[in-house]
């Protein structure tokens, strides 16, 4: 590559080359923010309160993670609590968050230190490759190439794909550790980058061991390098892990053990997803590691072999260390990034590199083979800057979850769910949640069908789908057949999916003759989640018209409201089971009132308390107040009038009122006996 005029000096060069090798990274690797931003800009119409405008802020930035959020939560507090078990382990990533609140940074600014590290990551690169070709007298141009090769690795797609996440940090201060000359920058990284990420910790000892193999006095008393180049780094790595132990489990963090046992150990995660997060790591770099551990091998001398033993003990152990300990496991080869540019180095001084036009192929191929975010057992494809924002489809599809549990905003939720769909037909998760939407629109329910029929053909293994399906055709006559389907199916893709055993419980609770099913169903769901309040009071249901098993029934209605002391249909219920035994009606009574107290508009409850008070003494002025409100909500029920159209005719000064309700009564339902011969009664 030939230089203009204008970029002859050495420092404009690197400049320029990095600026190029971002840029191409960049198209191919990272979101299209500004489509991000300019497709969220009128998220916060409508928004009336700073509870509003921070759940809309947890949203939009929960897009991918919500490490975005908490980041600039601590950049306004450092003590502000990280209530989401994902990302607590961040708690003590102070560097970022307390230099935005030091140097009152806007959240844009905190949060595009990632990109700008990226940046910074590839043009270091860049300059690396560049001072070894001008040394060697080779053609500077090449460098471009490392550039790309290593840049085309985890920490450039998860910086510039996710925000809140600084690995292009962590990858710089190994690279500073492994190359940099000056031993007071490498002590500065020792310092500073644990509190950017504390894998620094694990990537240490390999980075140390790469500048022991870069040193040109590889020959020199190993004692001596120790003492001098890796003793003071060690100890300030090893204070700091010291003092972060000491703070494991504090101010709302995790342990290192909560940590592990929640995320690394607790889920199966296959050999081949493992594997497949060890390439994404480092991409097309792994050629030049393999170059690398055999290039130091073959390189001479005895002295220098055992170094090349270390470095490939190093690599292996440290890749497994990171593989082992992280969730996101293409994340977790950052650690053996500063093994790239040294098998750079190696391979550039032979003949086979550049008669092969090795390093411009092996750019090719890391920028044109698509790369993968490999979390547990997920697997994302990175965006480019071509196709929709990733981001910007989950963050309307968050921002409809949050409407749809906002009142009155199902209509702002729709529109959210349906530009997520314009932007990312394929996507399952948003036609599961618009169909949860149109299901509850009266004349929804064939578009709720379609949209859930969309969302199983997409991802027949979306369980969610199935169980919300299932509860539309429940729903519908003549299709109950289908509905128990779809929570089969859900069930064998999820056997502890609770919600599942107790909607299945209650349709099945329906049909004559599987009772049995029904309760061994709900039992299941009880032991899935003993406190679910829900759970408990559906159950009762079903217990308490089962001969001799009311006792049974209360205890489950007693546990429903101990888990949900406001469960106004559950002190209801168990009002209706004491207020059958004499010594427990003053029990009754009051969760009656209780009822009444969470809902006053809760007509069966009213209704019910006063067939109780009607049977006390002194008791009936009550429960005609009670009757009158029970018919007031309810005008269209017949046994409500006719019960309170009994009590009113008990009165004189109350008849003309019973005749009222009497022929209301018979109005809704002529067949009604027992009030046409009250309205005789009245009328003789």
């Amino acid at each position: 590559m030939n230089f203009p005029a204008g970029l002859r000096h050495p420092a404009t060069r690197i400049i320029a080359l990095g600026l190029l090798a971002f840029a191409l990274l960049t198209v191919r690797f990272s979101p299209n923010w500004a489509a991000f931003y300019y497709g969220l800009r009128d998220a916060r119409v409508n928004v009336t309160s700073v509870a509003q405008d921070a759940a809309i802020d947890k949203a939009i930035f929960s897009a991918y993670s919500a490490r975005g959020y908490y980041v600039l939560q601590q950049a306004r507090d450092l003590n502000a609590e990280i209530d989401d078990a994902n990302h607590k382990i961040v708690r003590w990533r102070l560097l970022v968050p307390a230099l935005g609140l030091i140097l009152k940074l806007p959240g844009w600014v905190i949060l595009g230190l990632a990109q700008i590290g990226c940046w910074v990551f590839v043009t270091v690169l860049v300059a690396m490759a560049y001072h070894q070709a001008r040394a060697a007298g080779r053609p500077t141009g090449d460098a471009i190439w490392l550039g790309v090769i290593a840049g085309a690795s985890a920490p450039f797609f998860t910086s510039m794909g996710l925000l809140g996440y600084y690995d292009s940090w962590l990858a710089l201060a190994l690279l500073a550790v492994a190359f940099v000359r000056p031993r007071p920058v490498v002590w500065l990284a020792c310092v500073l980058a644990p509190w950017v990420d504390e894998r620094f910790v694990i990537g240490l000892p390999l980075a140390l061991c790469v500048r022991r193999m870069g040193d040109s006095n590889t020959v020199a008393s190993r004692w001596s390098w120790l003492k001098q180049q890796a003793l003071p780094p060690t100890c300030l790595v090893l204070g700091y892990t010291l003092l972060r132990l000491n703070l494991g489990g504090s101010g709302g963090s995790q342990t290192m053990g909560q940590y592990l046992n929640q995320f690394v150990f607790s889920g199966q995660i296959s050999v081949g997803q493992r594997l497949l997060g060890v390439w994404e790591g480092l991409h097309a770099g792994w050629f030049l590691v393999l170059v690398a551990l055999v290039g130091t091998k073959c390189a001479g001398a005895a002295p220098r072999r055992i170094e090349s033993g270390l470095l490939a003990v190093g690599v292996v152990l440290t890749g497994l260390v990171g593989l082992f300990t992280a969730l996101d496991m293409s994340r977790s080869m950052v650690l053996l990034i500063p093994v790239v540019p040294l098998g750079w180095m190696i391979a550039a001084r032979t003949t086979w590199w550049r008669h092969y036009h090795v390093a411009p192929a092996l750019a090719a191929i890391a920028w044109l083979v698509p790369a993968w975010h490999v979390v547990g057992a997920t697997s994302r494809q990175v965006d480019n800057l071509w196709s929709p924002a990733s981001p910007l489809v989950i963050a309307h599809n968050n921002l409809g979850l949050w409407l749809v549990e906002t009142p009155g905003r199902e209509a702002d939720a729709r529109l959210h769910f349906t530009e997520a769909l314009r932007l990312k037909p394929d996507y399952a998760e948003a036609h599961n949640n618009l169909a949860l939407i149109m299901a509850k629109i009266p004349g929804g329910e064939a578009e709720a069908l379609a949209h859930y029929a969309a969302a199983l053909r997409l991802k027949p293994d979306f369980a969610d789908a199935h169980n919300n399906l299932a509860l539309l055709l429940a729903k519908m006559p003549g299709r109950h057949a289908e509905a128990e389907a779809h929570y089969t199916a859900a069930l064998r893709l999820k056997a502890d999916f609770a919600e599942v055993h107790n909607n299945l419980a209650t349709l099945l609770d329906r049909w004559p003759g599987r009772e049995a099913e029904a309760l061994g169903h709900y039992a299941e769901a009880l032991r899935l989640k003993p406190h679910s309040p829900e759970i408990r009071y559906n159950l009762a249901l079903v217990v308490s018209a089962l001969p001799g098993r009311q006792q049974e029934a209360i205890a489950h209605y007693a546990e429903a409201i101990r888990a949900k002391p406001d469960y106004a249909e559950a002190h209801n219920n168990l009002a209706v089971l004491l207020a059958g035994t004499p010594a427990r009606q003053a029990d009754a009574l009051s969760h009656y009132l209780e009822a009444l107290r969470i809902r006053p508009d809760f007509a069966q409850a009213h209704y019910n308390l006063a067939n109780l008070l009607v049977s006390l003494p002194a008791r009936q002025a009550e429960a005609l107040a009670h009757y009158r409100e029970a018919a007031r909500l309810l005008p269209d029920n017949p046994t409500v009038h006719l019960t309170l159209a009994r009590q009113l005719e008990l009165w004189p000064e109350t008849k003309a009122e019973a005749e009222v309700h009497y022929v209301r009564a018979l109005s809704l339902d002529p067949k009604l006996s027992a009030a046409r011969a009250g309205l005789e009664r009245l009328r003789n």
